[in-house]
């Protein structure tokens, strides 16, 4: 299994990066830290053949245009670039369900949701996870 992976270095990305490595799948990992960067991965996901693209990249306090992109934009421009039988896995939040919730992080993440189309699209809301490192 060919799996493209954004957001590597937070906790449900790590913990995802560990188990594809104990499966021996083949995962190519993104840190989309910049616009280069994101112009690098975009490029690779359309030219290798994934299985899956997962985004786990999020921003807990997107209080800048560029982590406000990463939240709300990003997941759409993944999914408008990666090709036709390849599957786009993204975490959101389940915070989205909850209306009465307008934090900026809720609000980026229920945009991004509303920007998605519904073909080969799995879209994963973990309750609040807490690691060692929250502050």
């Amino acid at each position: 299994m060919k799996i493209a992976l954004t957001g590597s270095n937070g906790f449900i990305g790590s913990n995802l990066l560990e188990r594809f490595n104990i499966c021996n799948y083949e995962v190519d990992i993104f840190r989309l830290e910049d616009n280069k960067k994101i112009k690098l991965f975009y490029q690779t996901i359309q030219e290798k053949n994934y299985d899956f693209v997962i985004n786990c990249a999020a921003d807990l306090r997107p209080n800048n245009k560029f982590k406000i992109f990463l939240n709300e934009e990003l997941p759409f421009q993944i999914q408008s670039r990666i090709i036709y039988n390849t599957k786009l896995i993204h975490l959101s939040s389940l915070n989205v369900n909850d209306h009465r919730l307008n934090d900026k992080y809720t609000c980026s993440k229920r945009k991004a949701e509303k920007n998605l189309i519904k073909k080969n699209l799995f879209i994963i809301r973990p309750t609040l996870v807490i690691d060692e490192t929250y502050d």
